[in-house]
């Protein structure tokens, strides 16, 4: 039987029959870019720590890690601890957790430079669209528009984001 229970401080164990807990850790690709269009122009660019679910001043760290603190708390605070991240924590996790692709990317996945993430919104083949933040005269989340990005631009050195070598692709996976 698919029988689960619970602790509920006030009455002790619950029964929950029936019920099969979930199998993914963290949002679908598509939550992760539905909600970061969701946000569109809303917010300003700038840099405040910690971010938390009432944050309106975002740089390109604190943005991602706010899109993913409102799909999942956990997984937002294993990158950033409660709310103090930057873009090296990304990394790094991305790092311990399968590592980056350079080509293929997918809607939802984070795409890195060093020093600088953002979130693959719309994908065409190799070519992709992504939103996050840019300079501070542009509103948070700012997409790409019309400028949309070939994979292959990065062997080309053409990559005009972040401070320094492009690191890639990452898909959020179930683990």
């Amino acid at each position: 039987d698919n029988i689960w229970y619970y602790w509920d401080y006030t009455g002790g164990w619950w029964e929950l029959v029936n019920y099969t807990p979930p199998t993914s850790t963290g949002p679908s690709p598509s939550e992760i870019a539905s909600t970061t269009l969701s946000y569109t122009g809303q917010f300003i660019r700038g840099t405040e720590r910690p971010i938390t679910l009432q944050s309106t001043v975002f740089d390109c760290s604190g943005w991602v890690y706010f899109v993913l603190l409102n799909l999942n708390a956990t997984l937002a605070n294993q990158i950033g601890a409660n709310g103090y991240v930057a873009s090296g924590n990304f990394q790094n996790y991305i790092e311990s957790h399968g590592g980056f692709r350079s080509t293929g990317p997918k809607v939802g996945d984070l795409v890195m430079w060093e020093g600088h993430v953002e979130i693959v919104v719309s994908v065409n083949g190799e070519y992709f669209n992504m939103s996050g933040t840019a300079s501070s005269s542009e509103p948070v989340p700012r997409t790409e528009g019309e400028n949309w990005l070939h994979s292959s631009y990065k062997t080309q050195g053409n990559w005009p984001w972040g401070n320094g070598n492009f690191l890639g692709f990452w898909t959020l996976t179930n683990d």
